[in-house]
């Protein structure tokens, strides 16, 4: 989530789009240098982010364009379920500009 944050903050500092592929296994922020999407050079958003511990996304895959507009996109804010190996799971919510944990009923 804070990497997340962190990705949005970006394109709002500089204006350039970032971005968010995601997987099972994890995620990453790619950069569009005008001509095409690669590793962000910066090493928090560089290194794609593995989980460990059996957690996962549950779905799936997909990709999210983050830009300076912050549209999170016509289907409206991105959700995102976090399974973890013990069967809990967590649910984090990208609006565009800001991403947060919502609360899960067990």
């Amino acid at each position: 989530m804070a990497r997340l944050n962190r990705a949005a903050d970006e394109v709002i500092l500089t204006g350039v789009p970032l971005g968010f592929v995601w997987a099972a296994e994890g995620y990453r922020f790619d950069l569009y240098d005008g001509d095409r999407w690669q590793a962000h050079d910066l090493p928090i958003l560089a290194a794609p982010h593995l989980f460990d511990g059996g957690t996962r996304i549950a779905d799936a895959a997909g990709s999210l364009v983050l830009s300076r507009d912050m549209d999170p996109g016509v289907s409206g804010p991105l959700t995102l379920e976090l399974l973890s190996g013990a069967g809990a799971s967590e649910l984090i919510r990208f609006d565009g500009l800001n991403a947060a944990r919502l609360e899960v009923a067990q």
